[in-house]
């Protein structure tokens, strides 16, 4: 099974789809459907239901569907932006980025026999939560919040996954190490323990840097090359 990228459907199509669906725990149809009628890219709520759907491990498993049971923090990370401005910087743009960093790390990952498949599934889990602290820290309007002028994202993303993180320590406490390591490990503090650590961190930043030349670039002819960013120098692109 392969974790698809972004289509567009008709939000009969996406109903349609979600009753298709045979989660291992009970989720509501209808509240998958608010979500995609509230999500400004519907179909990436799509997305997410396969990312989960994809997953083996059962307490891995168990800890990401209860998540997405959680309507509150869903709907945040439906329509939240990525950013003030720096990338994704529109409603939506958490989850797209999200789905997206998770993508680029399966393309590395399954290409690593060497990983194993528990290894490989923390990994996707991290790349995808990987900015969920936002869900505390953003607003829709592109803005922050009280506690995110206070506090970094990154700081609160464990935080941000109580109690179903807690949960998960307690059923597959091994797991819960490597992801909670995954999900706050930064090249400022030094070699990464688990290699898979670089393909997030390094998933995250190439989503963003294509999201930013995509902005800069849109509307301008193909041999456009040059593109100044206010108060950032430039990017540079080969037609």
């Amino acid at each position: 099974m392969t974790i698809s990228t972004t289509t567009h459907v008709s939000m009969q199509e996406i109903k349609r789809n979600i009753t298709s669906f045979n989660p291992p725990i009970s989720l509501d149809v209808d509240y998958l459907y608010r979500l995609a009628n509230v999500a400004k890219r519907p179909n990436d709520l799509m997305r997410l239901v396969r990312f989960a759907m994809f997953l083996n491990h059962s307490a891995l498993q168990q800890f990401i569907w209860a998540l997405l049971k959680d309507e509150q923090k869903m709907l945040k990370f439906v329509t939240l932006p990525a950013s003030g401005s720096h990338h994704h910087a529109y409603p939506g743009g958490l989850l797209e980025h999200s789905l997206d960093v998770a993508l680029l790390s399966y393309q590395w990952l399954r290409d690593m026999p060497e990983v194993s498949i528990n290894e490989q599934e923390l990994t996707l889990c991290a790349a995808l939560l990987h900015d969920f602290g936002k869900v505390i820290t953003m607003t829709v309007e592109q803005g922050y919040t009280p506690m995110g002028y206070a506090v970094q994202h990154d700081e609160l993303t464990i935080a941000s996954l109580e109690p179903y993180f807690s949960e998960l320590a307690r059923n597959w406490p091994e797991g819960a190490s490597a992801l909670a390591y995954m999900l706050t490990w930064h090249h400022r503090k030094g070699h990464a323990k688990y290699a898979t650590a670089l393909i997030v961190k390094s998933a995250d930043q190439v989503s963003a840097a294509i999201n930013r030349r995509n902005a800069a670039f849109a509307n301008k002819p193909d041999h456009y090359y040059y593109q100044k960013l206010p108060n950032e120098g430039c990017l540079l692109r080969v037609g």
